[in-house]
């Protein structure tokens, strides 16, 4: 299966930036291939635009998913499905369910190492 993954969010906040490195790993670690583009914002405090495509298959046909970690998200005209949670690593946990064949292992080790208990338990409470 293929999809389109648009995240919305902050550039400037550090916890984004690990959701966002954590997402490509585990993606690229599932054997899918990952291309990653986004819109340069006018305005460097705008929540950002974040584009990845993961192309499992050699089908044409993709699923657009929207992870939305700032609720900016007001209307969409795309069919999508739109994922919006307060808690990051809930909300990874809820994307990385969506998408078909991919395993968690990377960002639970990553959770593990970083002794972040918490948000390990909200990670595997939206995945599980």
């Amino acid at each position: 299966m293929n999809y389109i993954v648009n995240m919305i969010g902050n550039l400037r906040d550090l916890e984004f930036l690990d959701i966002l490195k954590l997402t490509l790993i585990t993606a690229e670690e599932s054997d899918y291939s990952v291309t990653i583009s986004s819109k340069p914002t006018k305005n460097p405090f705008d929540y950002a635009l974040i584009c990845i495509e993961l192309k499992g298959s050699n089908k044409n046909s993709y699923q657009n998913i929207i992870a939305d970690f700032e609720n900016a998200l007001l209307d969409t005209k795309i069919e999508a499905t739109i994922i919006q949670d307060t808690d990051f690593y809930s909300l990874l946990g809820k994307l990385l369910k969506q998408i078909e064949d991919i395993n968690p292992s990377f960002v639970i080790g990553f959770l593990l190492d970083k002794n972040k208990h918490k948000e390990l338990e909200a990670f595997k409470a939206s995945f599980y």
